[in-house]
């Protein structure tokens, strides 16, 4: 139960991600604050919010980890 409790407290088991915007005069900046554990529908919600985006021509930066 506290495992659970601790999983929800981070988001994962959230439906929707929520963006989080920086805004100038000149440019705006989307952080998509991702979870490596996440539902069906999260990856699904993440998934339709960069094709939109894109369809804007945003441009997308990508966390790269190198063991």
């Amino acid at each position: 139960m506290l495992y659970n409790a601790a999983l929800e407290r981070n988001g994962a088991f959230n439906d929707e991600m929520k963006l989080k915007k920086l805004v100038n005069d000149r440019k705006e900046i989307v952080f998509f604050p991702i979870t490596h554990l996440g539902t069906e529908m999260f990856y699904a919600d993440v998934k339709n919010k960069i094709d939109s985006l894109k369809k804007k021509n945003y441009f997308f930066y990508y966390e790269k980890v190198i063991p």
